[in-house]
């Protein structure tokens, strides 16, 4: 197995309880605490025992052993991306590697770890939460190479000086350190935002010490079906994150009856962390204004930012679409009710150029037809409603598996992006249409601008030093794709019913229309405050009223992830202001309570955002909706939340929903008046 020469646990445990930053720890807390520092490094020694992992190479053959069973009964294939795999390995003759995987399921913990052993590459050591140390599966991910952190230790400067210690000695011995820089796993099919905990870590380490040629190789692990499909589609609905126990990773077993197709295990190019380091400086650099990351905090912490964000890009960039994306992505864009056999397979053909188009990678296709069924029985009568006694097969998603299925188009959104940004933009304008003369350059760069403010916690955004610069490359690119007319100063569309505008609004429109939902019930907090809970109930109860009436296209606008991230935006934007307190009848628990700020008590500017969220929405009675929701909170001040939706923080009964959707006439239409 190919790599350095690495101390045993023990002695590496050793060496990072003598290191200097961690001893100045002990002390600094001996003091404060008036305790004997051999107290204080008793306790650091059993943290350092709780936190990092043991690779023992024998239990992790036998695991990989039980695995390899088992990916053979789950899937049928699991496709590697070996010519990046290659770069990484070559990669890694210069220095230690940090692997950042895209993060999607359990599933990603092992699969990583199965390939760098089968290609003599070293077990990578891998950051997980001291939420899996679970009785024997804990003990077993530690010696296969995972060490086990808090999910947050802000303000404990000891612990911080003993991850960092303990990082700093992985790479200092050249281990393959591996974590997931989306904290958690995805509940949505796209990428989440970035956080950067541990990577400032390691560039804190680069900074201050003196640090090996470190690359960073951005990975990304995608799968034609997840195992956690359901779960995830609970959680969505309001209900409880679920913690994890031996007993459900035992009834686990049940998944090994069914088919999840394949896995597929892309690399992009390792990032040379020096050399990222001096372009940036000499990209930033101004002649009044230094950009000094090795001592200007703020610099560093942008830099940081930025590579952070770099790094989330790639992974996108070499990720592969599965043939469930295309598929579900035109079962949910499709403007009808269902889809006939004849146009899905003419239309996920269409898909598949336009992915090509913008550098999106799928497998050769040599029987689409052939792939189209298959998919279709892949996706199975839970997912999927194929009306008997019909002409021909109509094909249409069950009403209530949108947000399942909406995981699997969310895999390739990020390809439309900037497309999706100026589509959704123009719609919210009368005069986009072909009879119209069209939108004013300059007002439609302003109302891209807003919307992709709204919506930058959802999506990766290109990157690039200045908005307008895209904004010019998008329509270039729409208006050689014949969407635009060739005019300069004005925009509008040549046909005002074009398939790839009406992909482009129905692609983004589930996001739209959930922050529109969210802002709606910014209208309640003029009444007073309300809790996290009693906000996400409201605004999901909002979405599935307005669904119900015919007046939202998307039920996915009710979504608890896409609104939770509607409130942080909405408080990033000042809009609205949070303070944690004590849970009412709880001595340990808090909750997050929510307040207008004072800028947008004025009803009138409050009213104003909402409506600029709205007219991009699906809606067609914007004034409507804000103006009967506008009474109904002026005359109810209190809103009733009962003491079982409290307990179980289940905002929607989803069975009972679920079958509220299947039975609702799910009609659509794209051609909207704002």
């Amino acid at each position: 197995m190919t790599g350095p020469v690495r101390k045993p646990t023990e002695e590496l445990k050793e060496q990072v309880l003598r290191s200097p930053m961690v001893r100045q720890a002990i002390m600094d807390e001996a003091l404060a605490a008036d305790v004997p520092p051999e107290k204080i490094k008793q306790k650091t020694r059993a943290m350092l025992d709780r936190m990092a992992a043991d690779i023992q190479l024998s239990i992790a053959t036998r695991v990989d052993i039980i695995l390899r069973r088992l990916w053979r009964r789950m899937y049928n294939r699991i496709q590697v991306d070996e010519k990046g795999l290659e770069k990484v390995r070559e990669a890694s003759i210069k220095g230690p590697i940090i692997l950042i995987p895209s993060h999607k399921s359990h599933i990603d913990y092992l699969i990583l770890s199965q390939l760098f052993y089968h290609y003599d590459l070293g077990l990578p050591v891998i950051a997980a939460g001291d939420n899996l140390l679970l009785p024997v599966i804990g003990s077993l991910l530690r010696k296969s190479g995972a060490f086990f952190i808090r999910r947050s230790f802000k303000g404990d400067a000891l612990y911080t000086a003993l991850f960092r210690a303990y990082i700093w000695h992985l790479i200092r011995q050249g281990f393959t350190v591996e974590f997931f820089i989306e904290g958690g796993r995805s509940r949505t099919g796209k990428l989440r935002m970035p956080r950067v905990g541990m990577l400032a870590a390691i560039m804190d380490l680069v900074f201050e010490e003196d640090a090996p040629d470190i690359h960073i190789a951005p990975v990304s692990i995608g799968y034609e079906k997840i195992i956690e499909g359901e779960a995830y589609t609970k959680e969505l609905l309001g209900g409880d994150k679920k913690k994890e126990s031996f007993g459900d990773l035992l009834r686990a077993r049940r998944f090994v009856k069914l088919n999840f197709g394949s896995i597929n295990i892309s690399f992009a190019e390792p990032i040379p962390v020096k050399e990222y380091i001096a372009q940036r400086k000499a990209e930033e650099q101004k002649p009044n204004a230094p950009y000094q990351p090795e001592h200007n905090l703020k610099d560093r912490e942008h830099l940081t930012q930025t590579l952070a964000y770099t790094i989330v890009h790639e992974i996108n960039r070499v990720s592969f679409i599965t043939p469930t994306s295309l598929v579900t992505t035109i079962l949910l864009t499709h403007e009808n009710r269902g889809i006939r056999h004849d146009e899905l397979i003419e239309k996920v053909e269409w898909l598949c150029k336009e992915v090509i188009e913008r550098g999106g990678h799928i497998a050769p296709i040599e029987d689409i037809s052939a792939l189209i069924d298959r998919t279709v029985e892949f996706l199975g009568s839970k997912l999927l409603k194929n009306p008997k006694n019909l002409l021909e097969p109509v094909y249409k998603p069950r009403a209530s598996r949108w947000l399942e299925l909406g995981y699997y188009r969310n895999q390739l959104i990020h390809l439309f992006t900037s497309e999706g940004m100026v589509a959704c933009a123009l719609s919210g304008f009368k005069q986009f249409r072909t009879e119209d003369k069209g939108v004013p350059k300059d007002v439609l760069l302003e109302e891209v601008r807003f919307l992709s403010q709204i919506l930058k916690l959802e999506f990766i955004f290109k990157p690039t030093p200045d908005i307008q610069d895209n904004f010019s490359e998008t329509l270039d690119f729409l208006r050689s794709k014949g969407l635009f007319s060739e005019s300069t100063e004005f925009i509008k569309v040549r046909r005002s019913r074009d398939e790839l505008f009406m992909f482009l609004q129905a692609l983004f429109g589930p996001f739209i229309d959930s922050y529109w939902v969210a802002s709606l019930g910014l209208m309640r907090l003029l009444q007073g405050e309300l809790n996290e809970a009693e906000l996400i109930k409201l605004m999901q109860m909002t979405s599935e009223t307005l669904y119900h009436e015919g007046l939202l296209r998307y039920s996915e606008s009710v979504s608890k992830d896409t609104l939770k991230n509607a409130l942080m935006l909405f408080q990033d934007l000042n809009v609205i202001t949070s303070e944690k307190r004590p849970e009412k009848g709880s001595n340990k628990r808090t909750e997050k309570i929510y307040r207008i700020k004072e800028g947008f008590h004025d009803e009138e500017i409050l009213l104003a955002f909402v409506k600029r969220i709205g007219k991009m929405s699906s809606c067609f009675a914007i004034n409507d909706v804000i103006e009967r929701l506008h009474e109904r909170n002026k005359t109810s001040m209190q809103i009733e939340v009962s003491k079982d939706t409290q307990e179980t923080a289940a905002p929607i009964d989803t069975t009972t929903k679920q079958k509220e959707r299947e039975a609702h006439t799910n009609g659509r239409s794209t051609d909207q008046t704002k």
